[in-house]
């Protein structure tokens, strides 16, 4: 989607929310960093940034920062438009008892961020619908508000039989219900990051999300961009800015740096990009065969028993048909690539057209080793278009 923003010379250019939770997995504390940018003549003495928190007509938290230029801010940068980075006011709100947001429970709040002047007057509003979680990575587990979880997901293309890649809200929200009713709990964006709308219905729905940047070669994968410094400025670009619209996104619980695209320094660089905007998930990324940089090791369709091979730290030569390539291509993943993080399968269960049978030694596996994630079925349903015969 397109929009053209009007918004005043002085205004919250960029807001950050995350949330920690206590030791007992209770208490919240929710932290807002934001960017007030203007002229730089502007006068905002006496100006605070103030957030509200609501549960239903309930309000849980309504605090407010000074807007006080740090020494050596003022001036050192601009945005667009022309505006200059005034202040960044950091504040952390403790939130008693919340409801806590899982795909089984998505409860969400109300937080409203407003930029007042002296005066009094709001000058600038943004407003959220956020849930309080957390995610971390304890030994080999994925944990969500300290429990670890089990991803029955699948991997979901933006397409409708009739309007192609235009999706309407109707048609969005009918594929998060039917996997919901499937006891689907997860959902890959393969392979680009999604509307806007659908991350506000997996919110809403309850349903964990891997969000992934739009990056993938293919048939050059080994060449390109993996190792190309010509690309490294454009991959970067694509994986900041998607961190950058949905790290105030509930659902998103990893962070992808793409598909099929090889492994080499760009994708470490994108990697260390997401890690400096957002230290608070964990980075997938399949292509990274012996998990250097990402959280967690990945493959593609790996059978029942080379997965209970890899889950077991026994190891495993993997082998598959590069389709688009026509030729094999493999690796051996080392016991010792993955003996300390989580294996999840992005992809398994390919099978356009037909059924589809042993799901359930997959499952079987996903629930015997405490190692194993889970993984993404390829894929929610067909790319197909109605036609008429």
């Amino acid at each position: 989607s397109v929009e053209l923003r009007a918004e005043p010379l002085t205004r919250l250019h960029d807001v950050s929310l995350t949330t920690r939770l206590d030791p007992t997995h209770t208490d919240v504390t929710l932290a807002v960093s934001a960017e007030v940018v203007g002229p730089l003549d502007g006068l905002v003495d006496g100006w605070t940034v103030r957030t509200e928190v609501r549960r239903g007509d309930e309000t849980l938290a309504d605090e407010g920062v000074g807007v006080t230029p740090a020494e050596g801010l003022l001036g050192a940068g601009t945005v667009a438009g022309g505006a200059d980075l005034l202040a960044a006011p950091h504040q952390e709100i403790e939130i008693l008892a919340p409801d806590l947001w899982t795909a089984e429970t998505p409860a969400l709040h109300e937080v409203d961020v407003r930029l007042i002047d002296a005066a009094g007057e709001v000058v600038d509003h943004r407003h959220w619908r956020l849930g309080f979680r957390e995610v971390e990575i304890v030994g080999q587990r994925l944990l969500v508000n300290g429990q670890p979880v089990l991803l029955t997901g699948v991997n979901r293309h933006d397409l409708d039989p009739d309007t192609g890649q235009v999706m309407s809200d109707e048609r969005i929200r009918e594929d998060l219900v039917l996997m919901k009713r499937a006891n689907i709990n997860a959902l890959r964006t393969a392979h680009y990051p999604d509307d806007e709308r659908l991350y506000a219905l997996a919110d809403e729905l309850g349903l964990y999300v891997m969000d992934e940047a739009d990056m993938e070669s293919h048939a050059v994968r080994n060449t390109l961009p993996a190792s190309d410094d010509k690309w490294q400025n454009a991959v970067v670009d694509r994986a900041e800015r998607m961190v950058l619209r949905d790290r105030n996104v509930t659902c998103v619980i990893i962070w992808s740096l793409g598909n099929e695209a090889g492994y080499g320094t760009t994708h470490k660089a994108m990697a260390a990009a997401i890690r400096a905007i957002d230290p608070t998930r964990p980075i997938h990324y399949e292509q990274d065969h012996h998990a250097r940089t990402a959280d967690m090791w990945s493959a593609m369709y790996a059978t029942p028993s080379q997965l209970e091979e890899i889950a077991s730290g026994r190891g495993y030569p993997l082998k598959q048909l590069a389709v688009a390539e026509q030729r094999w291509w493999g690796w051996r993943v080392a016991p010792e690539s993955v003996a300390d993080k989580p294996l999840v399968l992005c992809e398994y269960a390919h099978c356009w057209g037909n059924s589809l049978g042993n799901f359930h030694k997959y499952i079987e596996l996903f629930r015997e080793y405490p190692n194993c994630l889970g993984g993404f079925i390829w894929d929610f349903a067909d790319q197909g278009i109605h036609h008429e015969l």
